[in-house]
């Protein structure tokens, strides 16, 4: 038995795990950073979100947590990048190497999906959150006193904390049905391939879901 065919099974568990912790981290909502995050972990890159109470900040203390806020962003955001581009040339490899056509489409997949974390990773390491969008709008409108930025800062704090909610059952609907539809698809398919595609795709939906909410 050659070494490359006990290794095979591995090398597919693990660009599979990665797709499906890949889609729920692309895929959650934007979250307010007053929620404490969890580390999160990407192939051995660890990034850590600091816990920003924006409830009780006026604009001095804004500019010290934004500050904070893209540090943490950048450091995602190449993590993002230098994971998902070494899955993508792992993936590459792994596709031009075999013939099975559930394994291609693992490789494949994967391939896709480290294209969207690396988008993703660039946009976090160049734009960021909305918080941080705003943070640079409000310092670059010289017209404003402190006083002002005070009061904007608040306005903002109360409309995210009114959207934030709203956002997260849309988005925990939107992938429960998705995962429904793709699990219950499944069970009424004939063939093998397809029906492990999408009940595979049923439980990285079902995964984002889960992410959402916890």
């Amino acid at each position: 038995m050659s070494i490359k065919f006990i290794l095979r099974p591995f090398i597919l568990i693990t660009f599979m795990t990665f797709s499906a912790k890949v889609s729920g981290q692309i895929l959650i909502p934007d979250s307010s950073p007053s929620e404490a995050q969890p580390k999160k972990e990407l192939f051995g890159l660890k990034t850590e979100t600091s816990s920003i109470d924006l409830k009780a900040m006026n604009w001095a203390s804004f500019q010290i947590k934004m500050a904070e806020l893209e540090s943490h962003q950048i450091r995602t955001g190449l993590a993002y990048m230098i994971s998902s581009g070494l899955v993508l040339t792992g993936a590459s490899i792994g596709y031009s190497n075999v013939n099975s056509p559930i394994e291609k489409w693992v490789y494949s997949f994967s391939q896709s999906l480290s294209i969207a974390a690396f988008g993703y990773g660039y946009y976090q390491y160049h734009i960021g959150s909305s918080e941080r969008n705003f943070y640079e709008l409000l310092s670059s409108t010289r017209s404003l006193s402190d006083q002002q930025r005070d009061e904007l800062v608040r306005n903002y704090i109360a409309l995210r904390e009114k959207q934030k909610e709203t956002n997260k059952w849309i988005h925990f609907s939107t992938y429960t049905a998705l995962a429904a539809l793709n699990i219950y698809q499944a069970s009424q398919e004939n063939n093998p391939d397809v029906k492990n595609s999408m009940y595979f795709l049923g439980g990285i939906s079902a995964l984002a879901a889960i992410s959402i909410q916890f």
